[in-house]
């Protein structure tokens, strides 16, 4: 029984591996990106190796007062 015949609609996931098996199963159709005014030197790829691109529709832009940018996207299609 899948979370949806329980009735959940949201689940908050958090954590790159996390993230990445969701991605890579097509069990994302919402994702909002919170930007860190932070350059960093190094560092590993946000989502890791995916199978295909994932094509995603802007739906908001919310910026707070302490320089953080919160995005939030749809999957398409």
């Amino acid at each position: 029984m899948g979370l949806s015949a329980e009735g959940i609609t949201h689940v908050y996931i958090d954590g790159g591996l996390t993230i990445q098996g969701f991605l890579r199963e097509g069990l994302v159709d919402e994702i909002t990106l919170t930007l860190v005014p932070v350059i960093l030197g190094e560092g590993k790829s946000l989502f890791g190796p995916l199978r295909k691109d994932v094509l995603l529709t802007h739906l908001s832009t919310r910026t707070f007062d302490f320089g953080y940018v919160q995005v939030k996207y749809k999957k398409m299609g």
